[in-house]
């Protein structure tokens, strides 16, 4: 069996808490932060609309309990000047937001990056009224692998929606 842990961050700090009990022991655990004391990560604030945690526990039919490894590679993704809605999905999951205007900055996504199964990675741009503009990358490395630069007078729909596997 698989569970995925996911928390996403809407501003300021943040915290999780996920547990995986057996027989009412604690067999796996992920804790960042207390809640109301100490944001994750030193009470870091710098990710506003993103998802901050993603862990895939494979819990065996023994009972063990395995944490899908993660990619080897740095692997960052960044989006800045959308206009209206622009957002970045990892495997399904909405990574990262950003309206109008703004910029995420490079957001390392290495951690959430698994290693041998297939990850898909989505860049959309929702408009609404008004001319539409977006801006993504996609780096490896260091390097960047992919950029993407557009605008539209198209309304009421997405713009642009890309996918990668």
């Amino acid at each position: 069996m698989t569970v995925r842990f996911i928390t996403r961050n809407i501003s300021e700090e943040y915290t999780w808490g996920f547990a995986i009990k057996r027989d009412n022991l604690v067999v796996w655990e992920d804790k960042q932060g207390d809640l109301g004391l100490r944001g994750a990560n030193d009470n870091d604030m710098t990710r506003t609309n993103q998802m901050v945690c993603d862990r895939t526990v494979v819990i065996k039919p023994n009972g063990q309990v395995a944490v899908h490894a993660t990619s080897r590679h740095q692997w960052l993704v960044g989006m800045w000047d959308i206009d209206d809605q622009g957002t970045i999905y990892l495997n399904g999951v909405p990574l990262a937001w950003l309206p109008n205007g703004g910029d995420t900055g490079a957001i390392d996504i290495s951690d959430w990056i698994l290693d041998g199964v297939e990850n898909s990675l989505r860049f959309t741009t929702w408009n609404g009224r008004y001319d539409a503009t977006w801006n993504f990358a996609l780096a490896r490395g260091g390097e960047v692998v992919w950029e993407e630069s557009g605008n539209s007078e198209q309304r009421e729909r997405y713009v642009f929606d890309e996918t990668f596997s």
